[in-house]
């Protein structure tokens, strides 16, 4: 076993010194925090920071961590038809309070349906069978989102339940949070602020959590283990968001041909209505002021598309986007 250890450890060394310095600094380049392996191992490997993130986001104590989970799994039964769960940071307290931290680098525009899911996995694995409701600890569920959630151009989105009719919150010990990394409207405190800035790609330097934060990414080119598992994700992911982009581009082209053919046969009736009645004016069928009241055009316009046989009217309303008949 101990050999096999050792092996292991020479062959994470050999793979490190021979990472040139240029791929050392790309590797490094990738490891943004709002990546999910790069989230989980610099939260998880840390309760204290994670703790620290916890307060940051809520602006208030947070009691002494005792569980941090990633990527937990929870579930509502055994029965593989319910649906259940997985969430990127799982944090509790020793108060018994529950957070559930989520990293959001791409918009779904459900994060709202996701966050009552995951609480109530959460509120499902609390109590045991026969517990009372009353048992039930206070949970929040965090989303920190890469862009603005409800566009609105706020930082931070807080949401209890509410009473229409009082204007009451309900005290259901539930709360779900938003952040925007991109967004620059609302009031937060100056950690909040440096850490949005962080996760948007700011260069932050001075605040102690980021610093700290920061350093712990910096830690994770020292686990080669790690560092080539996030690797392998990083060249899968990339590969997905390129394959989306060619898949909407795709989609795009399509509705785009779809469209100009559209718009091609509704440009050939009008220019072909527009043909029809200049040769009508021509030839002293129709006069045009009538032809001109018809679609629109001054009579000045309809004689001299009468008078040009048709081409020079032709490329003269080209570029004209409507023409009503009457």
């Amino acid at each position: 076993m101990e050999t096999r250890t050792k092996q292991v450890q020479g062959e994470a060394s050999q793979a490190k010194a021979a990472r040139t310095k240029d791929e050392r600094q790309r590797i490094e380049a990738s490891l943004r925090i709002t990546k999910g392996p790069v989230f989980k191992k610099v939260f998880g490997d840390r309760p204290d920071l994670c703790r620290r993130l916890v307060e940051v986001v809520l602006g208030m104590e947070v009691a002494e961590v005792k569980i941090v989970q990633t990527e937990r799994e929870l579930s509502l039964a055994k029965e593989q038809r319910w649906r259940g769960g997985r969430i990127d940071l799982y944090v509790v307290d020793s108060e018994g309070n529950a957070y559930d931290v989520e990293m959001q680098a791409s918009r779904h525009d459900n994060e709202w349906l996701r966050a009552r899911h995951y609480q109530a996995l959460m509120d499902a694995t609390f109590l045991q069978r026969g517990g009372r409701v009353e048992d039930l600890p206070s949970s929040v569920v965090i989303f920190i989102c890469d862009f603005d959630p409800f566009y609105m151009d706020l930082r931070f989105y807080d949401c209890y339940t509410m009473c229409l009719q009082t204007g009451e919150i309900v005290p259901d010990r539930r709360r779900s949070v938003y952040l925007s990394a991109t967004a620059s409207g609302g009031d937060v405190s100056e950690s909040l602020d440096a850490f949005l800035r962080y996760v948007s790609g700011d260069d932050v330097r001075g605040d102690p959590f980021v610093d700290e934060v920061r350093d712990m990414v910096h830690c994770c080119l020292e686990d080669e283990g790690w560092l080539e598992d996030f690797m392998t994700w990083d060249e899968y992911y990339e590969n997905e968001v390129r394959q989306g982009a060619k898949r909407a581009f795709d989609e795009g082209r399509k509705q785009g041909y779809a469209d100009g053919e559209r718009q091609g046969y509704a440009d050939g009736e009008r220019q072909g209505k527009l043909d029809a009645l200049a040769d009508l004016v021509r030839d002293g069928t129709l006069d045009p002021e009538v032809a001109a009241a018809r679609v629109g055009m001054s009579v000045e316009e309809m004689r001299r598309l009468a008078e040009s046989g048709g081409d020079n009217g032709r490329a003269a309303w080209r570029d004209r986007r409507e023409v009503t008949f009457a």
